[in-house]
């Protein structure tokens, strides 16, 4: 596992919500492009504005993670869209 999926804990799927198991990976990539800054960068300032963005990433995912499990608990999506969701997203990735 990367940095930036232990970061966004994406072992831990949430009920398998294809929403947010993309909503994760993209942001565990995030992470693993600016912790790769940190960690070239000898600047002190840098480091610390990477760290401050690799942690708000964290808390931006733990909400987006709330929302759309509350989102569904709601009935405001439905398994289908999830699933006609993931399929867009795969499609949009491979071209």
């Amino acid at each position: 596992m990367t940095y930036g999926q232990q970061a966004v804990r994406l072992s831990n799927q949430s009920g398998n919500n294809p929403l947010i198991q993309d909503l994760k990976q993209t942001i565990a990539e995030i992470i693993d492009q600016v912790y790769e800054t940190k960690q070239q960068s000898s600047d002190p300032e840098v480091r610390k504005f990477c760290s401050k963005a690799i942690t708000d990433f964290e808390t931006g995912v733990a909400w987006a993670e709330k929302a759309i499990i509350l989102d569904v608990l709601q009935g405001q999506t439905n398994e289908s869209e999830l699933r006609q969701h993931r399929g867009q997203r795969h499609t949009q990735s491979v071209s």
